[in-house]
């Protein structure tokens, strides 16, 4: 079988789909990445084939945009770049492939493909990397503001709700641009597209356990969960000698990140350092963009990237943003972790993740050194916190979860066809 695997945005959302990938070329597949041409040399040094859907300039000039981080503004902005041509695009990349032997495997809103299933009869399976990505007013997420609101209204209330938001917002957004699109192809024009339509009829897989979010009653009747899937970057080859010699210097360091998407993170990083100085503590600070970072001492490193996998088992704490692919190799290291949440899915899986007893949450808002330090201290001096860190360590197989997606996407998707 060939397999597309489509998907846009950061390092966290790409990364899953590279494991998947990469597992099913071992199966015996043909596995192709459909993605910003940003990732190219990734892909290809990966030996997988590559094919562009977005331009390089796009993608910079959506992660220097202020608007993108901005909790209150991102759904307008993202909506922005939803374009007519971007669908088509796709639609024309997957027209390309015979559906007879082509399986689409793509997170929601993956319009194109969508259509593609719709119109030329692809096969079709929609990826979940976070619960975020289930619409639900049984067991509503926490908004991307950090607004729990909406998981305090009795049920009914709630669903009326998100009908309203589906309808006057959402539809009111997306609808024109779809159908516009559809009308062309001469497919009946649509609604309540995030809520019913995004998915795909056949099978949604959640790339997450069951214990990190519950099933709810009105997520897509096709689904599973199969737990978290990882990918790191050079996963067989140990950390450079410059960090093993800042690892060797002295105690376990703090990471920090904010993840691969921010340009903007020059609070979070300052704030970061003092409290690292303020408590002592040594700090490995990981982003690809140093420019935000002020002068660091003997204590502190920067290192653009390197595999957390490797890193995290030699750290004490990790502060990050509460991405779902970093919130998940932390665990599997038993790493205690607090969450500065900016946006898009990180408030609720921060939400999640405290509910779990193995992190502490600070909004963005205050993000103060005095509290930082405060909340990291107690972070660091948590017996219990320690205790269901490696409770939840045992969890975690990344590689079974790897399995599982696979086996689900061969079996119930390629037999069908």
């Amino acid at each position: 079988m060939n397999f597309l695997l489509i998907s846009l945005g950061s390092r966290g959302d790409i990364n899953p789909f590279i494991s998947v990938a990469l597992a099913l070329k071992k199966r015996g597949h043909n596995a192709t990445i459909i993605t910003s041409e940003v990732y190219e040399k990734l892909i290809a040094d990966l030996g997988l084939p590559f094919i562009s859907c977005a331009r390089a300039e796009e993608y910079y000039q959506a992660i220097n945009h202020p608007d993108c981080y901005n909790p209150k503004k991102n759904f307008k902005f993202l909506a922005s770049l939803f374009k007519i041509e971007s669908i088509k695009l796709l639609y024309d990349i997957i027209a390309n492939f015979d559906p007879k032997n082509t399986v689409l495997v793509v997170p929601p809103l993956g319009v194109g493909a969508r259509i593609a299933h719709e119109k030329l009869k692809f096969p079709l399976v929609s990826i979940c990397l976070q619960p975020t990505g289930f619409w639900s007013s049984d067991k509503p997420s926490v908004f991307p503001t950090g607004n729990k609101i909406l998981q305090k209204p009795p049920y009914l209330l709630r669903k009326f709700i998100y009908k309203m938001i589906d309808r006057y917002v959402i539809d009111r957004v997306l609808s024109p641009v779809i159908n516009e699109f559809r009308f062309e192809l001469g497919l009946p024009k649509i609604q309540k597209i995030f809520s019913e339509w995004s998915y795909s009829p056949q099978k949604v897989i959640g790339c997450f356990p069951d214990w990190f979010a519950q099933p709810a009653a009105d997520w897509p009747a096709n689904t599973i969960l199969t737990g978290f899937v990882e990918y790191d970057e050079d996963r067989d080859q140990g950390l450079a000698s410059e960090i093993l010699d800042f690892l060797a210097a002295g105690e376990a360091p703090i990471i920090f990140t904010y993840g691969t998407f921010v340009t903007q993170g020059h609070h979070f990083f300052k704030t970061s350092i003092e409290t690292a100085r303020k408590l002592g503590r040594r700090c490995l600070i990981l982003t690809q963009y140093p420019e935000q970072l002020p002068r660091l001492n003997s204590n502190e490193i920067h290192v653009s990237y390197v595999p957390l996998k490797k890193l995290l088992p030699h750290a004490a704490a990790i502060v990050h943003h509460g991405g779902i692919g970093t919130i998940a190799q932390s665990l599997a290291a038993a790493l205690p972790q607090l969450i500065v949440p900016m946006a898009y899915d990180q408030p609720d899986n921060a939400f999640r993740l405290e509910k779990l007893g193995v992190s502490l949450t600070i909004s963005p808002k205050k993000y103060s050194v005095d509290r930082a330090a405060k909340t990291l201290q107690k972070l660091l001096d948590s017996h219990e916190i320690k205790s269901q860190c490696l409770y939840y360590s045992k969890k975690i197989d990344f590689h079974q979860a790897e399995q599982r997606l696979c086996e689900a996407i061969e079996k119930d998707i390629s037999s069908r066809h």
